[in-house]
């Protein structure tokens, strides 16, 4: 899960590349989805919560 603002969002997804790559799993598509949990009208940018999928393969 990232937390920020979204022009953070970089730092949050290579930590996850870098799990992956160490633990030798691989994506099944270039991309990933994000699910905004914050609303950005009500909620300061730093508290901003976005999930932040992979597609493994099995």
């Amino acid at each position: 899960m990232h937390i920020g603002p979204f022009r953070n969002m970089c730092e949050t997804t290579d930590l996850i590349l870098g799990f992956l790559t160490k633990n030798n799993l691989d994506k099944t598509e270039k991309g990933h989805k994000e699910i905004y949990l914050s609303d950005p009208k009500h909620t300061d940018p730093k508290n901003w919560k976005t999930v932040v999928r992979f597609t493994l393969k099995e």
